[in-house]
């Protein structure tokens, strides 16, 4: 199909397969709008468009597959919903009460806002901005520079990043137990990141980043502390300097913020692409912060 520039099968109240809309863009001559069936299963799959779909969805359970450059934008409704594919483009996906999941395999500049159902996003590169409802959301994320707001609510979210090379951004207000996990160092000391929200009970997880540490502490203890004159670069070195027991966590406070560090390298500095450090926003008492299961901090 590469005329069909608008499609309406918003009409369709039946629910199932049968009352769903199953579409395939071609290369099309030009931007494409489509909705899908009221309340039935609708497939959609625009990775052949040469032209930007913009996709409304209804009550049932939409599957959209979208694998191309484009700036697409997504709209589902309240069923249980996927979009997945290898995109390369910014798209723009918006969920409703139900539970969504969205996966993109490649680059891509997501803007992705998944409502207030069990929602799931993945990406494995790009700078993509997150945000998610009073559901339980799981973010994962690797090397872009990412910025995600968990939802409110009870609900116990989760956030992982990779081998980050830009900073991450990570806000909840969620009463829940959150969790950031790492898979891997950051690239540089630099691009850590940043949590917003975290509060007594939340969970830092390090154990992806390193597979040799095993260091355990009681209680994190007494923060670091250094001169006036000491930048963040002096402070991730001494926070970083032991030689010992990998897997080691410290912390230190430095312009305001907070920051906590896992060694994992026999240097006596701080190690770009090894070691591993977190910025916990504003002024945090973690000396009471427990790291009694291996590589795992309790705030």
């Amino acid at each position: 199909q590469t005329t069909l520039t608008s499609l309406d099968a918003s009409g369709l109240t039946a629910t199932g397969a049968f009352g769903g809309l199953t579409w395939t863009a071609g290369a099309l001559a030009a931007a494409a709008t489509i909705s899908g069936s009221a309340a039935g299963t609708n497939v959609i799959t625009i990775s052949a468009a040469t032209k930007a779909v913009t996709y409304t969805g209804g009550t049932g359970a939409d599957t959209v597959t979208v694998a191309n450059a484009l700036a697409n934008t997504i709209t589902l409704g309240n069923g249980t919903n996927i979009v997945n594919g290898a995109a390369s483009g910014n798209n723009t996906v918006t969920g409703g009460t139900g539970a969504d999941t969205y996966t993109t395999a490649t680059t891509g500049n997501n803007t992705v806002s998944l409502g207030d159902g069990t929602n799931a996003f993945t990406a494995t590169t790009g700078n993509n901005t997150y945000t998610g409802g009073t559901g339980i959301d799981t973010v994962i994320v690797t090397t872009g520079a990412n910025t995600i707001t968990l939802g409110g609510g009870t609900t116990a979210n989760s956030v992982t990043v990779g081998a980050s090379a830009g900073l991450n951004t990570v806000t909840t207000t969620s009463t829940g137990v959150d969790t950031m996990n790492y898979t891997a160092a950051p690239s540089a000391g630099g691009y850590y990141t940043s949590l917003t929200g975290w509060t007594k009970g939340d969970i830092i997880n390090f154990t992806g980043a390193s597979a040799t540490e095993s260091a355990t502490e009681a209680t994190l203890g007494a923060k670091i502390a250094l001169g006036g004159s000491a930048n963040f670069a002096n402070y991730l070195d001494a926070a970083t300097a032991t030689t010992g027991t990998q897997g080691e966590l410290n912390w230190f406070q430095f312009s305001g913020n907070t920051y906590v560090t896992m060694d994992n390298s026999a240097n006596t500095s701080y190690a770009d692409g090894v070691d591993v450090v977190v910025e916990l926003a504003g002024l945090v008492d973690l000396s009471g912060a427990t790291n009694a299961v291996t590589g795992v901090l309790t705030l």
